[in-house]
């Protein structure tokens, strides 16, 4: 049997191996962030996490265990959030993706009929060879530094910085083990991380490069990020291997399509006006109307 409920501070630490760390932070900052929990036969299935915004509800992860997948869960957690929602009163459920990137969870959103837009965010593929040969991404790194040299801690403000612009798009904090820390790149401002690169082995030979985004003052970051990876990764790999980019900002977008790098996809925005869930309400108080009635006749035969 599922149960979903709204997490409170004490209930939360059995789910917070589900969650990244710098959303469970968000709740020390001030921030309207809410933790829903789906347990099923007992034990903590999936874990969603959401706030609220003009009205809106932003859905921001979702996450359900893997031994918990393939049986409708992830679909019946998505609708008791949708549902809460517009009980709470909020006019439409709001979420974001890359658009081919999460297969599973679009499956889900097309059970309802969302609106969707297309926002200046998205993806790119191409060689180490093809990328290196455009004139923009010739030259010197700039004041950049490879992952592997940066610590957690120095890390931990551009985390943070992440998930409030909700640029978050991998986990974070970052397993480190999980990427390619010589290629994957900090960008650096007065001594500290500002803007982030990464580069993930995603096969033989194609690298992913999930999260690319520059919070410092320098317009030129971006493009140094990317020499630094690229120039790096093609001292040990065949110039042959793909390059698969993931941009998460539009003026990070605008100034990648001037050099030379047009995205192949973009980032969806979905939302469902949560007006949807007044029929639902009606048909249940139409039967609960019904069985009342009922009652009160069999009562009377009595």
């Amino acid at each position: 049997m599922d149960y979903f409920f709204r997490l409170t501070e004490e209930m939360l630490s059995a789910y917070e191996p589900m969650i990244p760390r710098w959303l469970l932070e968000s709740r020390m900052d001030g921030r309207d962030t809410e933790f829903w929990a789906m347990e099923s036969f007992g034990s903590p299935a999936g874990v969603a996490v959401l706030r609220q915004e003009d009205g809106d509800k932003i859905l921001q992860y979702l996450y359900i265990t893997e031994r918990m997948r393939g049986a409708g869960r992830g679909s019946s957690f998505l609708l008791e959030l949708m549902y809460q929602a517009h009980r709470e009163g909020c006019r439409r459920f709001v979420t974001s993706y890359i658009q081919g990137e999460y297969p599973a969870f679009e499956r889900l959103l097309m059970a309802y009929p969302f609106d969707q837009e297309e926002e200046l965010i998205g993806s790119y593929r191409s060689s180490i060879q093809e990328l290196l040969q455009l004139p923009y991404l010739q030259g010197r790194y700039g004041n950049v530094k490879p992952l592997s040299q940066c610590t957690e801690e120095s890390l931990r403000p551009l985390y943070r910085s992440l998930v409030e612009l909700g640029e978050d798009m991998v986990e974070l904090p970052l397993k480190k083990q999980d990427y390619l820390a010589e290629f994957s790149v900090v960008t650096m401002e007065e001594g500290k991380p500002a803007g982030l690169l990464l580069v993930k082995q995603e096969g033989e030979q194609e690298l992913s490069i999930p999260l690319m985004v520059n919070l410092s003052h320098n317009v030129a970051a971006p493009i140094e990020m990317i020499r630094f990876a690229l120039q790096t990764a093609s001292k040990t790999l065949p110039l042959e291997t793909l390059c698969h980019f993931v941009v998460v900002n539009e003026t990070l977008l605008k100034l990648l399509e001037k050099v030379g790098i047009h995205p192949a996809a973009k980032r969806m925005k979905r939302g469902l006006d949560l007006s949807y869930f007044e029929v639902y309400d009606q048909e249940v108080e139409d039967k609960l109307f019904e069985e009342l009635l009922m009652t009160d006749y069999l009562e009377e035969l009595l």
